[in-house]
């Protein structure tokens, strides 16, 4: 293995040359494998510099240099200034905003996270999962969104993405399974919203339930269709289902929970949705299940009024 400061001579040598010489360098002629051994003694800051002197380097460094994307982290933090942070075994490197697309096809498309640390910087974070879709696992959102009503529509728009967005007050909302939303640590604000979710599943693992919510206009343009609550007041429970809820001694065989024997019905202000809800145990946790069936097709209700955004 060559030594590393043999190496380092030759990166700043390679700098200082001017563009013909770059062109013979004999770096850029060695075979794969030993171009591979030579960027992977090198530090992270200095393989990107590197491939900014020109496409070529650029080109030879990111089909050369193809590492595990999970040996990287990669982080870009919306704030004033959007900088990207990246850390691996080869050490770190951290960049300004018109290094990120750079830095990200030379690493070639690791898998990224964004933080979004302030107010105005919630439309660049949205920017930056729109661009990388599919590259973006994580959200993180470092500032408390002013009410429920603009969580939900941020976290509408991070569905389509499939990434887990972390809030700073220790909710998690996981919207990497297709049509599945996942809630853990739902503060009381956004409880009265998660109806307005865009998804078929709807997952929530504690947090005051509002089957009255539920009963209003609001939820009854919401296209969820099963809704499972992992329970941690029952009797907060008990009183919402007999307050808005009619009690059902009907049997019947759920496709997941088995045998259902006592469930309980509730249906929307309009009469064009009815809910079973029905408490059972699953996992060894307590749930109630929420099953919704639509009375009018969707398409119909869409028509006569404007779906949430």
């Amino acid at each position: 293995m060559s030594d590393p400061a043999i190496i380092q001579r030759v990166l700043e040598n390679f700098i200082n040359l001017n563009r013909e010489s770059r062109r013979r360098l004999p770096f850029l002629h060695l075979p794969r494998s030993a171009k591979t051994n030579v960027l992977r003694q090198l530090h992270l800051t200095d393989i990107i510099q590197l491939s900014l002197l020109s496409q070529r380097t650029k080109h030879t460094i990111s089909f050369n240099f193809q590492i595990d994307k999970s040996q990287f982290t990669c982080k870009i933090w919306c704030k004033n200034n959007t900088t990207i942070y990246v850390t691996s075994p080869f050490g770190s490197f951290t960049g300004s905003l018109e290094h990120i697309d750079h830095v990200v096809e030379v690493l070639n498309y690791p898998y990224l996270q964004v933080i979004i640390d302030g107010e105005q910087a919630v439309n660049q974070g949205i920017e930056w999962v729109n661009d990388y879709r599919g590259l973006v696992t994580t959200v993180k959102h470092l500032t408390d969104p002013p009410n429920g009503r603009e969580i939900q529509l941020f976290v509408n728009q991070m569905i389509e993405c499939g990434v887990l967005i972390e809030f700073c007050h220790d909710m998690v909302i996981d919207c990497s399974m297709k049509n599945t939303v996942r809630i853990q640590n739902p503060i009381a604000e956004f409880m009265p919203y998660i109806w307005g979710l865009k998804c078929q599943y709807l997952q929530v693992n504690s947090g005051k339930i509002d089957l009255g919510r539920w009963k209003t206009l609001h939820c009854t343009l919401s296209k969820i269709e099963r809704v499972i609550f992992e329970l941690t007041d029952k009797e907060e429970v008990d009183g919402q289902l007999q307050k808005y809820c009619k009690k059902s001694e009907d049997r019947f065989l759920h496709p997941i929970y088995g045998t259902i024997k006592e469930c309980y019905k509730i249906r929307d202000e309009k009469e064009w949705k009815e809910a079973t809800l029905f408490k059972t145990e699953h996992d060894g946790k307590q749930l109630l299940v929420m099953d919704i069936q639509y009375f009018v097709a969707l398409d119909i209700i869409e028509k006569n009024l404007d779906f949430i955004k």
